[in-house]
């Protein structure tokens, strides 16, 4: 793109995945488990949930401690979370940068700036490879007590898309 001297040139958000070790984007591979016993492949099914947040730094540990307890009751997936931070005001980024040094399923995003929870969402979504994704607000107004269900709508029931709103699914 071309600008006339002197003009700014748009802000956008621009969103990087960030690991522990690495500032840069982030190649990911399917999960893949060996079952000695049947000697074959099994290809784990992975979700990514895709967290929206502003201002979380009180309760974002809360919430992947939360859900990582409901993660825990299904082996049978693969979790990882893809936390965005839509320009906070307060410490969020620290919050990310220490969850993520702590499990190695979370990765992070960072604006600069609040660009709305929509491109927060997009951005997660843009970075996502996995074959589920789920978004959710971090302050647990949606339960992860309700991933049984949805995967189970997704896989059995023949659903391409489940939304759960305010403890009334559909």
């Amino acid at each position: 793109h071309q600008y006339k001297s002197g003009a700014k040139r748009p802000e956008t958000p621009h969103s990087t995945l960030h690991t522990p070790n690495s500032q840069k984007y982030v190649d990911f591979f399917v999960v893949v488990c060996y079952n000695k016993i049947m000697k074959r492949v099994i290809y784990m099914k992975t979700i990514d949930l895709v967290v929206p947040c502003y201002n979380e730094e009180a309760g974002l540990e809360h919430f992947v401690l939360e859900t990582n307890k409901v993660i825990d009751s299904l082996p049978d997936y693969s979790f990882r979370y893809i936390l965005v931070n839509d320009g906070s005001r307060d410490k969020t980024y620290l919050v990310m940068k220490k969850l993520a040094k702590q499990f190695s399923n979370i990765k992070y995003i960072c604006f600069s700036r609040n660009f709305g929870k929509e491109a927060a969402m997009y951005a997660g979504l843009q970075h996502s490879t996995a074959d589920y994704v789920v978004v959710m607000d971090a302050d647990l107004q949606h339960p992860p007590e309700i991933f049984p269900q949805m995967i189970e709508a997704l896989e059995k029931e023949g659903y391409d898309v489940k939304t759960a709103a305010d403890g009334i699914e559909g």
